[in-house]
């Protein structure tokens, strides 16, 4: 009788043992299976609470180089639709829901999409966008050519205020219906590629229908010796597009004087 419910139990922790270990097999297959698609990526910095594109300031010239490089070569590849750019606008954690932070945002890629157009020719349905909330590369803008054609679901229009005037910025950012936010995970370094996640927050879509951006792109190896010195807004040199670019001077109110905003204009592209 003892000799039978020993046995018994034996062979049901034996069972317990072999699923709990097909499960965590299972795990490991899909984590080991996760496919992340090969990108290129492209780092612009701009200067904080300013939404101009500068090409000397910081790295800009050097990644500015190296992406035209790759995109004189690959242009007809992206207007085929085998593969397609993505811009990634990062903001503060703490302030991504703040409406002038989501136009800034979108202000930059849009100035960034506009030089693609005027530079390469790319049109705007090539180019997917979306706003980083992690809080990582504050003030920078990731261009990014992914190795996979444009997924259906990605979000393409960038909505934004020329003008800081609340009421503005209020009816270009809703424009959006909701802002395609993404949250970026760095999943480290593994073979000469940084891998990244951008999950994909978009309340327009049911979760099951979305695709977050696995990335794995290619490291970059230069490193610059050379210390950059900033120059003066007035100095720098100011990226030519087709659309009105300008200094952004946030308005403050100052004893004894009345500040005047700009006229309303609202520019949805």
């Amino acid at each position: 009788m003892y000799r039978i419910k020993g046995r018994h139990r034996k062979i049901q922790a034996r069972t317990i043992f072999l699923l709990l270990l097909n499960f965590l097999l299972g795990i490991g297959a899909d984590a080991q299976t996760t496919t992340y698609y090969k990108a290129e990526s492209f780092l612009f910095s701009f200067r904080q609470d300013n939404d101009l594109f500068l090409a000397d300031y910081g790295d800009n010239a050097y990644q500015l180089e190296r992406m035209g490089g790759l995109l004189d070569a690959s242009r007809d590849q992206i207007l085929k639709g085998d593969c397609h750019l993505l811009i990634v606008s990062h903001v503060n954690a703490y302030e991504y829901e703040d409406k002038e932070v989501v136009n800034e945002a979108s202000l930059r890629a849009g100035r960034i999409r506009a030089y693609l157009k005027t530079r390469f020719d790319i049109p705007h349905d090539c180019v997917a966008f979306y706003i980083d909330r992690s809080g990582n590369y504050r003030d920078q803008v990731h261009v990014y050519k992914v190795y996979k054609p444009l997924p259906w679901f990605a979000n393409i229009s960038i909505h934004y205020s020329e003008s800081r005037y609340p009421v503005a910025v209020e009816a270009a950012i809703g424009e959006y219906g909701a802002v395609p936010y993404v949250d970026l995970y760095r999943r480290g370094e593994t073979g000469g590629y940084d891998r990244e996640v951008y999950r994909i927050d978009d309340p327009l879509f049911d979760r099951t229908e979305l695709e977050d951006y696995r990335l794995a792109s290619v490291t970059d190896t230069v490193r610059r010796s050379k210390r950059i010195e900033e120059q003066d807004i007035a100095l720098a040199t100011t990226v030519t597009t087709r659309e009105t670019v300008r200094k952004v001077t946030k308005y403050k109110e100052t004893t004894g004087k009345t500040v005047v905003p700009e006229k309303n204009r609202i520019a949805s592209r």
